[in-house]
């Protein structure tokens, strides 16, 4: 796979044409700024999809187990009313 650098302003100005030619000829651009690379384009097949992380699995755990008190659960179809959103937030 090809990869080139290009200038914000180009990317910007030519978005369309570049944005094209990622997804025909499969060639990644690495947008730089200030001489920095800002951000990088590249075909949607290339994108690998991140693994949750141990933590991150552990923390979805937590916030979806019953033991977690931080957390509750608002059925908001029982807010009819202000008086009832008011009580709600008192409780």
């Amino acid at each position: 796979m090809i990869t080139q650098t290009i200038d914000f302003e180009y990317y910007h100005k030519n978005l369309i044409k570049l944005l094209k030619k990622v997804q025909d000829e499969k060639i990644t651009y690495v947008v730089m700024m200030d001489s920095k690379p800002v951000f990088e384009v590249k075909p949607i097949s290339e994108i690998e999809e991140e693994e949750p992380t141990v933590e991150d699995v552990e923390a979805i755990k937590k916030y979806e187990s019953s033991e977690n008190k931080e957390f509750e659960k608002v059925d908001l179809n029982n807010i009819k009313s202000e008086e009832d959103f008011i009580q709600f937030l008192k409780s």
